[in-house]
């Protein structure tokens, strides 16, 4: 499935490790606020490149059923 990320083998483990070295500073309580930028942005990549698709074929309900867990994560 294309989803329209550029270079994904690049991407792939860059935003791996951003989120391995984001997501402990932030649970070692180190740089939190910078660290949490990344993975805002992040989070609202995953959001929009995987959930569009959803939107077009199951609608707006269908949606946010199936992304509860990924806007929970983004508003945590």
């Amino acid at each position: 499935m294309k989803i329209g990320i550029p270079l994904p083998q690049l991407m792939a483990p860059f935003v791996g490790v951003t989120e391995i070295i984001c997501g402990t500073l932030v649970l070692v309580g180190l740089f939190t606020r910078l660290a949490c930028v990344p993975l805002l942005i992040d989070i609202c990549v995953a959001l929009y490149s995987s959930k569009i698709v959803t939107f077009m074929k199951n609608g707006f309900w269908g949606t946010v059923h199936e992304g509860r867990t990924d806007v929970s994560m983004l508003l945590a």
